[in-house]
């Protein structure tokens, strides 16, 4: 099957330097047309209304506002993070004091829905709203990492939580270092396919020299991951944050036909449940780390395919001298309803997917650096199979990692809350000791845990699990 073109970055709003960050301009703190002040006043109090229980009834008082007069990309983008955050603010209120509310009046329903299809995302919150369209730099010509980025909102006014967000922003701007040599050494691949001989050794060298640039980059995700123990308390990650980021998705006791949308008739999506002459139930699942974009970008650049859950086949070991995997595409893939990663990107937005889409069917690294495995001998050869292997093995540390912050993060705690485990101070100077790395034996026996459903709705340690293991096998034998 023949190669698709290389994308280029600039044609999908995809910064060189900062990635999927919008950096040029950078969000907005505000929305500059006076007509959106009620929203930004509640916007000003928000942690503030939750806390004392007020929210609910300031939101009853909204009029409806015309989405449609928020006229740049930038207004839209922050209109999507305003209603995310009013609207999850009003659902789930004070965690554990005040009952989810499932009906959302249409002051919020109408224009979210509105707001949300304009920036091609769900009326619901995701990882854009929490950490893509919400940070800003202190120093504005200074560095995009943990020295200098900060939050524009958070649910709880915590420290905390705001750091939570930082350390998902720091990791889009260090993995977009990734992102010119990705498309770099794909247009060379492209090249080498297009003559239809042996790659030169001015060939090899460059791509090595890619694939080394990649590997740096990818390594970098682990040790700004970690950093997340230093301020943010698991404890509250798990009882205050963790709460708000949840969807409609996963909780059937609590909301068996997810939020009633007031005011919302349309149907044409695939997530209304039911339409009533008022307006529609819908089923949206939450916020995830698995929504990321570079994340996303990477996998798919590596030849890292996901699969349904359960299904461990791995698409790159040959069957009958046939690669299951080609260009990036695997014969009967999973529909992505059974596929969470899949899943995920429909927090993308439009542009971005279609971006992932035209990565897909460029010119596969992965099955070049096999292929020349396979058919050319010599150091050259040799270093670009390792380079490529260090990519996909720093992509593996990072996930294992990720596992480790979730064991500490959500399943230790969820089983606290249970009654499973006897509970510890949450001071701050037990936040290293509870926090900090553990043993591979521990966190394999707590990561074992089953039953915990993430906020994108996912069974969590199930599915990080499995994407480690797909993680690696893309590794070159």
């Amino acid at each position: 099957m023949p190669s698709g073109p290389v994308p280029k970055l600039e044609n999908y709003g995809i910064h060189p330097v900062y990635g999927f960050l919008p950096m040029d301009p950078p969000p907005l703190k505000r929305l500059p047309n006076p007509y959106f002040e009620p929203w930004e006043q509640l916007m000003d109090e928000l942690h503030h209304l939750i806390l004392v229980g007020a929210l609910r009834s300031k939101v009853k008082q909204l009029p409806i506002l015309d989405a449609d007069r928020l006229s740049t990309e930038r207004e839209r983008e922050r209109g999507y993070v305003v209603m995310c955050f009013l609207a999850h603010g009003y659902v789930w209120g004070f965690p554990k004091i005040e009952s989810p509310e499932t009906i959302l009046p249409a002051a919020l329903a109408v224009p979210w829905v509105k707001v949300a299809k304009s920036v091609g995302r769900q009326p619901v919150i995701s990882y854009s709203a929490s950490e893509t369209f919400n940070f800003r730099l202190i120093d504005p010509n200074g560095p995009v990492d943990l020295s200098n980025v900060s939050t524009l909102h958070t649910f709880t006014g915590s420290m905390d939580e705001s750091w939570f967000y930082m350390v998902a922003i720091a990791m889009e701007k260090e993995g977009a270092v990734a992102l010119t040599p990705i498309v770099s050494a794909m247009e060379i691949i492209g090249q080498i396919q297009a003559r239809g001989d042996a790659p030169t050794a001015q060939e090899l060298e460059t791509i090595a020299g890619h694939l080394d640039t990649i590997a740096d980059a990818v390594g970098k995700l682990a040790p700004i991951l970690h950093r997340m123990y230093e301020r943010n308390d698991p404890y509250i990650f798990y009882h205050r944050t963790r709460p708000y980021q949840a969807g409609w998705k996963g909780n059937p006791e609590v909301m068996p036909k997810g939020v009633f949308y007031e005011g919302v008739l349309e149907a044409n999506d695939e997530n209304v449940v039911e339409v009533t002459p008022t307006g529609t139930w819908r089923i949206y699942p939450g916020a995830s780390a698995g929504q990321s974009p570079i994340i996303h970008t990477l996998d798919v650049a590596l030849g890292v395919h996901h699969l349904a859950m359960g299904n461990h086949h791995n698409p790159h070991k040959r069957s009958n001298g046939v690669n299951g995997y080609a260009n990036g595409h695997v014969n009967g893939a999973p529909k992505s309803e059974d596929n969470p990663m899949l899943e995920m990107r429909k927090s993308l937005s439009e542009v971005h997917r279609r971006f992932l889409l035209d990565l897909q069917a460029a010119p596969s690294i992965h099955d070049f650096v096999a292929h020349l495995r396979e058919s050319t001998a010599g150091p050259l050869a040799d270093r670009v199979v390792n380079g490529y292997n260090r990519c996909v093995e720093e992509m593996r540390r990072f996930r294992d990692k990720h596992i480790q912050i979730v064991t500490t993060y959500i399943v230790i705690q969820a089983k606290r809350a249970s009654g499973g485990v006897p509970p510890v101070s949450v001071d701050v100077g037990k936040r290293q000791e509870e926090g900090g790395p553990k043993s591979p034996t521990t966190i394999a026996a707590e990561a074992q845990q089953g039953g915990v459903t993430g906020t994108g709705g996912t069974d969590l340690i199930p599915f990080l699990k499995q994407t480690r293991k797909e993680t690696v096998n893309a590794l070159v034998d």
